[in-house]
């Protein structure tokens, strides 16, 4: 069963269901560009939003970099780890039934995050070459004139 994209996620994240949790859908490119664009904050905002729609436990949906800022901020900080942080960091899951708005909020608020989290990403910078190619030259100004991106398979 597929969950419909809405205005819940990011253009660059597709969601999908199995077995009762939501989890990014592969290929890796709707990954490798949510975790570029967005910060951990923005996917702990995502995250709840995507749970509180669907009433669904979500797995995978942290890059490692998101689970290791939040290793480094309960171990430098040292604070309380919370279970769902521990579930985070672990597992990479969130479950649904342990009140994941609270403690996503709670993280949130926190002045660590801040700290350690990087700034949202506004844009993706890809370098595109010109050539002696006049067809290939013009395929390059169409994919900049309509705002795509183009990448070959990973």
């Amino acid at each position: 069963m597929r969950i419909k994209q809405d205005e819940v996620l990011p253009t660059s994240c597709m969601l999908g269901e199995y077995n009762g949790e939501c989890a990014l859908i592969r290929p890796t490119i709707f990954i490798d560009l949510h975790n570029l664009l967005f910060s951990l904050k923005d996917r702990l905002l995502q995250a709840k939003s995507v749970m509180h729609k669907h009433q669904k436990d979500i797995r995978g949906f942290f890059s490692n970099n998101d689970l290791t800022i939040l290793r480094n901020i309960y171990q430098n900080e040292k604070l309380p780890c919370p279970q769902f942080v521990r579930d985070l960091i672990e597992k990479n899951h969130l479950t649904y039934k342990n009140q994941p708005s609270k403690n996503i909020d709670d993280l949130i608020s926190g002045a660590f995050l801040e700290r350690y989290d990087r700034p949202t990403q506004k844009s993706i910078t890809k370098w595109m070459a010109f050539s002696k190619d006049k067809e290939k030259n013009i395929e390059i100004i169409d994919t900049i004139k309509s705002n795509r991106l183009y990448s070959c398979f990973p």
